[in-house]
């Protein structure tokens, strides 16, 4: 056995170990050699030249637009002697499955500066890609619930602000008169008009504390949002001829303060809708 033929020989050890696909090419692109872990991700091999590349199907990962056989940066490697690293590229295996890998690609020159081969690796990273994918949606979905928290809170500001100008606001200006009569009125009109007076204020102060309960109810901080929701419904179903049925279960650990009164706002928000078309 010939020295080069020992050199290919412990070439082709120390490819077949390593974790990452790798593909070598001669000058003119023709496959000659690759490892199990590039056979691995692409559940295959075909040992062809670039002419052929398009048996190996790929879609660039930012555009999906489908590689052309001269597109893969192994041809582009020995055609134009160009290096690529770490493309991101949706591949379909030979047996019909669709992983994700990063594709880099260089000619190989020797002492002289003579081209001598071209390399290729594939990295899979299906797996992380399918958990930045995730990670991305769930960040939307994050972005559009705090816009929509953020519209509930804005239109819950509005409702409070009617509720103060017409019913506080009324309340207050009735007990204002009263007490103004109750001034400048007789002694035997005094106990009327001070009663009437207590009344009103009786009100109001029911009023703020309906007020104050709907801007956070006391049961969500001293029991936790299921609680909350439930007296809430509970509410609801006194004066509303729907029937509302709240399953869940507490796990013991509570959620922070801002996320139990963001999810009670969407809860309560849906419920109000619910009744709103109902009795339209």
């Amino acid at each position: 056995m010939d020295d080069w033929q020992l050199d290919m020989d412990m070439l082709q050890r120390i490819i077949d170990a390593l974790p990452v696909g790798v593909w070598i090419a001669d000058t003119r692109g023709n496959l000659k050699m690759n490892n199990p872990a590039g056979r691995d991700i692409w559940q295959g091999e075909r040992w062809v030249g670039p002419e052929e590349y398009r048996q190996y199907q790929g879609w660039w990962s930012n555009s999906g637009e489908p590689l052309q056989p001269e597109d893969w940066g192994l041809a582009r490697a020995v055609l134009h002697g160009e290096s690529s690293q770490d493309e991101m590229v949706d591949i379909a295996c030979f047996d019909g499955a669709r992983k994700t890998i990063l594709n880099s690609a260089a000619l190989i020159y020797d002492a002289a500066g003579k081209p001598r081969c071209a390399v290729a690796t594939n990295q899979d990273i299906s797996g992380l890609k399918a958990t930045q994918d995730a990670l991305y949606e769930t960040r939307q979905q994050l972005a559009a619930l705090s816009q929509q928290v953020l519209a509930i809170q804005e239109r819950e500001r509005h409702r409070l602000s009617r509720e103060l100008h017409d019913e506080i606001g009324q309340s207050l200006t009735a007990l204002k008169i009263t007490l103004e009569t109750c001034r400048q009125s007789s002694t035997e009109r005094r106990d009327d008009l001070l009663q009437h007076a207590i009344d009103i204020t009786h009100l109001l102060v029911g009023d703020v504390r309906e007020i104050a309960r709907r801007l956070r109810p006391p049961q969500l901080d001293e029991l936790g949002l299921l609680p909350a929701l439930r007296t809430h419904l509970d509410g609801l179903a006194q004066i509303s001829p729907l029937v509302f049925s709240l399953q869940g279960e507490c796990t013991g650990q509570r959620m922070s303060e801002e996320l139990e009164l963001a999810c009670f706002r969407l809860v309560q928000e849906s419920v109000n809708n619910v009744i709103r078309h109902a009795n339209a």
